[in-house]
């Protein structure tokens, strides 16, 4: 398994070790679970064999994204590409690509009280969820259920990642 981090921001404190355990354990889990799309791409790779590409960035590049990929011309904190589909695998088996903008983090961090480190590892796993399908409530579902789904897991994943 390979964890890709590049960091395009002005932050140096990115907790990267951190980050990378993060991902591994949500991958490692979701492995398990009944998760259809990961687990079909898994038999034809290997979990070994697999990476993410995580981009860490700022407020004004992530916002680019957004408007051309999205249409919203508006900065957020995680943006996710996943490059997973039950018929299609990705040159050097990468599951996806994870876009985060410090600068929303560690705002939103202030707003809800959670702190930059735990706010990042938040938007880690919600990207990587992401990836594997899971899609917010008014998002078109690729599994039953997702919604609720990635609510629950984020919650359990980020509290067992603090942990450990």
């Amino acid at each position: 398994m390979e964890i890709i981090i590049r960091n395009n921001s002005e932050f140096k404190k990115i907790y990267k070790n951190e980050i990378k355990k993060a991902v591994e354990y949500v991958l490692i889990q979701e492995a398990r679970s009944k998760n259809k799309i990961y687990k079909n791409f898994l038999k034809k790779v290997g979990i070994d064999n697999i990476a993410i590409n995580l981009i860490l960035t700022n407020d004004k590049e992530i916002k680019k994204y957004n408007k051309k990929y999205l249409g919203r011309n508006t900065p957020t904190d995680v943006i996710a590409f996943s490059m997973i589909e039950d018929s299609f695998i990705s040159p050097n088996n990468v599951v996806g690509d994870i876009i985060i903008s410090l600068e929303t983090v560690k705002k939103n961090g202030e707003i809800y009280k959670t702190g930059f480190k735990k706010e990042l590892l938040l938007v880690v796993i919600h990207g990587v969820l992401h990836l594997l399908g899971y899609e917010h409530p008014e998002g078109h579902y690729k599994l039953k259920d997702m919604q609720s789904q990635m609510r629950e897991k984020e919650k359990k994943y980020l509290q067992n990642v603090l942990q450990r």
